[in-house]
């Protein structure tokens, strides 16, 4: 049992590995071209931490509340 659970996590991590590198090549990619890109799980929240608007456009002052 030990071997095949072995297996299926370091399948999954391999496989995380290789998503993340290539996201990370894609946004460096974007980032050296100029282009705004945001993370796709935290940008709406890094945005509003940040108060940011939409592809990197400060917010006013009314919109913040």
């Amino acid at each position: 049992m030990f071997p095949v659970l072995f297996l299926v996590f370091w399948l999954y991590f391999i496989l995380w590995w290789v998503v993340v590198l290539a996201l990370a090549i894609i946004y460096g990619i974007q980032a050296g071209r100029g282009e705004w890109t945001e993370y796709p799980v935290l940008g709406k929240w890094a945005r509003k931490i940040l108060r940011i608007g939409p592809r990197g456009a400060p917010l006013q002052e009314e919109t913040l509340s």
